[in-house]
């Protein structure tokens, strides 16, 4: 199996895990918190493979959209919720939904094999490692900005 097969397949079977995902609402508040990591980190993966796989600049920028949706859920998660926080989590929900979204559709452009711009759909070659330590680079500078 070559790595665009291997990319392909992850990218659709963590699309059908978000998917369902959706659907699923945990009354618990601490299963609440694992559940909101783990589909993060499940859509993550998503755009990272999705990525990897096109290597497209549209997929490219959704993957550093939800990368800045994905630290703000990680603000809101009930296990490293910040107390004092200056800005209230009502607001900074509803911008995160509104980043997830253009995220998203970002995403959806980027998988529609139709979509053709000559500057969004041409494409770009970067390593695996490099995007995972570029995400994790900027998920600490954020997360130790906001918390200190």
């Amino acid at each position: 199996m070559d790595r665009d097969s291997l990319y392909r397949n992850i990218t659709y079977i963590g699309a059908l895990f978000v998917f369902i995902g959706v659907f699923i609402d945990p009354r618990n508040e601490i299963v609440d918190g694992i559940y909101d990591i783990v589909y993060d980190l499940a859509a993550l993966a998503v755009f990272t493979f999705a990525f990897m796989w096109l290597k497209t600049r549209i997929l490219l920028i959704g993957l550093l959209i939800y990368s800045l949706v994905w630290n703000i859920d990680i603000l809101l998660n009930n296990f490293f919720l910040i107390q004092d926080f200056p800005v209230s989590h009502s607001s900074l929900a509803k911008a995160a939904l509104l980043v997830f979204v253009i995220a998203y559709a970002c995403l959806l452009l980027g998988l529609w094999s139709n979509f053709k711009h000559r500057y969004f759909s041409k494409e770009i070659s970067f390593r695996l490692g490099y995007i995972v330590s570029g995400i994790l680079i900027i998920t600490a500078l954020i997360q130790v900005l906001l918390r200190v």
